[in-house]
C-alpha cells in the first residue's frame, strides 16, 4: 500500500490514495506481487468464442510491471514468471494457458527509439501475439513521469516540463512532439 500511496502523491500532488484500479484487486486477493512482476487471475472465458488466445473455459494471468520494482532485468522477470507458474496452479482451479500484459510497454513503436538490448524491449520480446491496441498517451506520462493532463492531447507546455534524463523519457517526449501517439496493447505468452 505504501508504494501505491507514494505513486498517488507523485501523480496528484495530494497525500492518500487516488482512484486506482490496483488497490482493490490487492485487497480482494486477486493480484499478487511475485518478485519483480505482479500477476492477477482472469476469470475463465465464457465468450465470445473468437478470442485469439484464450479458448472458452480457460484463463490467463494478467502481468503487471510495478513502477517501484527497479530495472526490468531479464533474470528478475524469469524468476517472477517461474514463481507464478508454481504459485497459481497450487492455489486456484482455473486452467491458465497464457500470460497477458496490457500496457504501453507493449507498444511496438518503442523499438524505433530504444536499443535492442534495452530491458523493456527484452521484456516485450517475451510476448508472441499482440491484441487490443488502443491510444493511451496518458499511460507513459502517468507511469514514467508521474504526470496527468487534461484534454485530448498532451500540451506543448507539459512536454516542455518533462525530464529528459533517460533514453526512454526522451523517446516518449520526442514521439509526442512529432505528432505521434503511444498505445496500450496486450501482449501474450502462451504457456
Amino acid at each position: 500500500m505504501g508504494a501505491e500511496m507514494e505513486w498517488s502523491r507523485q501523480v496528484t500532488g495530494i497525500s492518500g490514495l487516488d482512484a486506482t484500479w490496483g488497490m482493490p484487486r490487492v485487497f480482494r486477493g486477486v493480484t499478487y506481487r511475485l518478485g519483480r512482476l505482479a500477476f492477477d487471475r482472469q476469470r475463465p472465458r465464457s465468450g465470445p468464442p473468437d478470442h485469439p488466445i484464450l479458448p472458452l473455459g480457460h484463463s490467463g494471468l494478467n502481468t503487471h510491471v510495478p513502477s517501484d520494482g527497479g530495472p526490468l532485468e531479464p533474470a528478475a522477470c524469469d524468476n517472477s514468471f517461474s514463481t507464478a507458474l508454481e504459485f497459481f496452479p497450487n492455489r486456484f482451479p482455473e486452467q491458465v494457458v497464457a500470460f497477458g500484459c496490457h500496457s504501453w510497454l507493449m507498444d511496438e513503436q518503442l523499438a524505433t527509439y530504444l536499443p535492442k538490448t534495452s530491458n523493456i524491449l527484452r521484456f516485450q520480446g517475451r510476448f508472441e501475439t499482440f491484441t487490443d491496441r488502443e491510444q493511451a498517451d496518458w499511460a507513459p506520462l502517468e507511469n514514467l513521469f508521474h504526470r496527468r493532463y487534461e484534454g485530448k492531447n498532451v500540451s506543448t507546455e507539459l512536454l516542455d516540463e518533462l525530464p529528459q534524463d533517460s533514453t526512454l523519457q526522451r523517446a516518449i517526449v520526442r514521439h509526442l512532439r512529432g505528432g505521434g501517439h503511444w498505445y496500450n496493447q496486450t501482449g501474450w505468452i502462451l504457456i
